[in-house]
Order: C-alpha cells, then sequence, then structure tokens
C-alpha cells in the first residue's frame, strides 16, 4: 500500500512516501525542509519530483495524508488545498491528522505535550496519553498560550503522579520548564509517524473520522480587524 504525507503546519516542510506491506514498511522518499523556503513554493514540486523519482503516479497511491495543525495559516491551507487537490484529481482518499497528535506520538509511553509556536508569543498545545503502540488519546481540548499560562494550567491538572514530556518546535519559546516535566525532541510533526498513523486508521476503516479540516486554534489575525463592508447608501446617505 502506497502512502504519501505531509506536514505544513511548521515552518519546515515535512514529507514522506512510504510502501506498507502487511508486516514493514519501506520509506521510498522523504523531504524534511529547513524552512528557509516557503510552502507554496517547496510543496507541489517536491511532491511531483519524489513521485516522479519512484515512477509512480498520484493515481497509484493509496492512500494521502495531511497534518491538519494547529500552526502557521498559511502553510495550512497550501498542505490542505493540496491534498484535497490530489485527492480530487486522483481519486485517492485522503485523511487529515492534527499535528498535535503526530508530535504526541513520537514521545516515550506515557503524558505528552507537544507545542508549537502560535505566534504572538503564544504556544498551541494539548494533553495527550500516548499508548505502547504509540495510540494516542488527547486528555485536553486545543489551547493556545502564553509559555508562562501553560505552566500554571498543567499544575492544575490531576496527572495522577506521571511526568509529562514536552516536545515540538515550540520547545524553543519555553522558560522556567518545571524539573517533573521532562524534554522531549525539538523538530517538528514527521511525515513518517503521519504516514503510519494514517494508514493504521486506514485499515481500521476510520476515514471518514479523519476529514481534511483546518485546525486553526484561533480566527486569524484579518478577521480581528477586518470590518464587514458598508453600503454605498450607508456611506453617501442616499435611499
Amino acid at each position: 500500500m502506497l502512502v504519501m504525507a505531509w506536514d505544513t503546519a511548521t515552518a519546515c516542510l515535512d514529507l514522506a512516501l512510504i510502501k506498507f506491506e502487511p508486516d514493514s514498511r519501506k520509506i521510498l522518499g522523504r523531504v524534511a525542509g529547513d524552512g528557509q523556503i516557503s510552502h507554496s513554493q517547496a510543496l507541489a514540486p517536491r511532491v511531483k519530483e519524489m513521485l516522479a523519482d519512484n515512477s509512480i503516479k498520484p493515481g497509484d497511491l493509496d492512500l494521502l495524508a495531511v497534518g491538519c495543525g494547529p500552526g502557521s495559516f498559511t502553510g495550512l491551507r497550501v498542505g490542505l488545498a493540496l491534498a484535497e487537490g490530489l485527492s480530487l484529481g486522483a481519486d485517492v482518499p485522503a485523511l487529515g491528522l492534527s499535528s498535535l497528535a503526530v508530535l504526541a506520538a513520537l514521545a516515550p509511553e506515557g503524558l505528552s505535550l507537544p507545542v508549537i509556536d502560535a505566534r504572538h508569543r503564544e504556544i498551541f498545545t494539548a494533553l495527550y496519553r500516548v499508548g505502547p503502540k504509540k495510540e494516542t488519546d488527547r486528555l485536553t481540548g486545543l489551547l493556545a498560550l502564553g509559555q508562562s499560562k501553560l505552566w500554571t494550567v498543567l499544575s492544575e491538572m490531576d496527572l495522577g503522579g506521571r511526568n509529562v514530556t514536552v516536545s515540538g518546535p515550540g520547545l524553543s519559546l519555553l522558560k522556567d520548564i518545571p524539573p517533573e516535566v521532562a524534554i522531549g525532541d525539538p523538530k517538528g510533526p514527521s511525515a513518517v509517524v503521519l504516514a503510519e498513523m494514517a494508514y493504521l486508521a486506514y485499515k481500521e476503516g476510520q476515514v471518514h473520522n479523519y476529514p481534511i479540516i483546518p485546525l486553526y486554534g484561533r480566527s486569524p489575525e484579518i478577521f480581528k480587524t477586518w470590518l464587514p463592508p458598508r453600503r454605498l447608501a450607508e456611506v453617501t446617505g442616499n435611499s
């Protein structure tokens, strides 16, 4: 089964093409961007190149998977639009998964607190329980918090005495990390893990439980200052 996956929620593109067999997997291609090129410039050409390098046409794919955020509004729109376009054009099923859930799955078994830069000195996060097979169960809603507020919210949760692993590209924004919080990987969502999670969901018949819907986390900045246009009559005073 051929699965192509990508995540554009953060500044660094992560793209992977994987062939899954019943008892194994083979990574046919992997691109991990450095954030120097925008997703609008990099994503489509990298997808085309990766398919061509493996002599694969879009219609040969069995499944597409895309990270739905939260994260960069522009990045998410680029990633999700291409997934929807390829899915419709090539008649390939597509799944959208939370980028935070993908980050959480990279943590050791236990409690995971993935963090993504939300700009404005805030981070996106949610608390997850990670199982022995890397399955994730979200325990809180999606949060957009300042780093100091994060530790206050965490201290008010009933964690049952268990430690938490914090990881993800938002790590660089955090200060005064409590000693009971373990520091994980600072990298962004992995397209390989995204593909694995999508593959398992597909095998379990859960395609419709993972629609391609952006998880923005909050309204784009434009809607904070945007006012609806006034009718010409209201401006001129004419009826």
